[in-house]
């Protein structure tokens, strides 16, 4: 029913004040195989379902544990009660919880259906996460938004939005988290998000756009104006990536002028990304674009900035 990606990618936890694994019941683990998901790789043609889910079955047998969990959203849904504890270690305890709650995006509403995942120590909430949902428009009910998980014995959550059009889905983002009980929240590791362009951010100073063309042409005309219109992602990431070649241009004349610079592209990109990717990570589809406009929109601030700085050091 799923077209299969790829990625392999687990963090070990160590905490000094707590036991290392995380045992959650069989029922509550979510489905393993959201966190080998690579969906840069996704076959976007209409496929057959019972052909797919055959594939994907032996896909899951090479990249899973023998104790398969292929998640169903209904009966996740219908086991948990109110303050279901799936974990407990000290005075720490992961909780699940259900909601259902409506917003409005573009002036239609969409309904969720979703499992919260809290951190609580000594009863306080100290962080939470939607571990999984469904929505759907009330007016386009043309596809289906699903949330998956995965919460695996290291204490790494991997979660999966997508939309499901029945013969073809197309992936919105990917997130891996630690639970970190040390500081007593679930920490974002990595964002993978699909939106027109395909970009990764992995925290805390690392930003790159996947699918980026090796020729930039650009309308600068344009650039100058682009984020007045936040939904304009082509023009936000163009004006980024201009930008940036126009860093790395002045870096490399900087260089050739005082060999001896202590400056780095690999550095300033790691200062600048620092600053610049403290934004709170998108939770439903609809903030995508406004996330999207928000980090290129301060990257590109902070590298006119440094352009500056370097002109001054040209100019000396």
């Amino acid at each position: 029913m799923k077209t299969p990606f790829y990625l392999g990618l687990i963090m070990l936890l160590s905490t000094p004040c707590y036991s290392q694994l995380f045992n959650i019941p069989e029922q509550y683990k979510g489905d393993c195989f959201v966190k080998n998901v690579n969906y840069w790789q996704q076959e976007t043609t209409d496929i057959n379902p019972n052909e797919n889910k055959e594939f994907v079955n032996t896909v899951k047998e090479e990249n899973c544990s023998s104790n398969l969990i292929e998640t169903d959203f209904n009966d996740l849904y219908d086991i948990i009660h109110k303050n279901t504890v799936i974990y407990t270690d000290g005075d720490l305890k992961l909780v699940l919880n259900k909601k259902k709650y409506e917003y409005f995006f573009n002036q239609e509403k969409t309904i969720v259906v979703a499992v919260e995942l809290s951190l609580v120590h000594k009863q306080e909430i100290k962080d939470k996460i939607i571990l999984a949902s469904h929505f759907y428009n009330i007016k386009n009910c043309f596809w289906l938004g699903i949330h998956n998980y995965y919460i695996s014995p290291n204490g790494d959550i991997y979660l999966l939005l997508i939309k499901d059009f029945g013969r073809r889905i197309e992936p919105i983002f990917w997130k891996h988290y630690q639970i970190d009980k040390e500081n007593l929240q679930f920490k974002l590791k990595k964002l993978l998000i699909d939106d027109s362009y395909q970009y990764q951010i992995i925290y805390p100073d690392q930003f790159e756009v996947l699918n980026q063309s090796s020729s930039s042409v650009f309308k600068t005309d344009k650039l100058k104006t682009c984020y007045q219109d936040k939904y304009n992602i082509r023009c936000n990431f163009d004006s980024y990536r201009y930008y940036h070649d126009i860093l790395l241009q002045k870096l490399s004349s900087l260089s050739e002028k005082n060999p001896d610079t202590q400056e780095s592209m690999e550095i300033i990109d790691k200062q600048i990304n620092q600053i610049c990717l403290t934004l709170p990570s998108p939770i439903h589809h609809n903030e995508l674009a406004d996330f999207t406009h928000k980090i290129t929109e301060c990257l590109v601030d902070q590298m006119k900035q440094k352009i500056d700085k370097l002109d001054e050091e040209l100019d000396k």
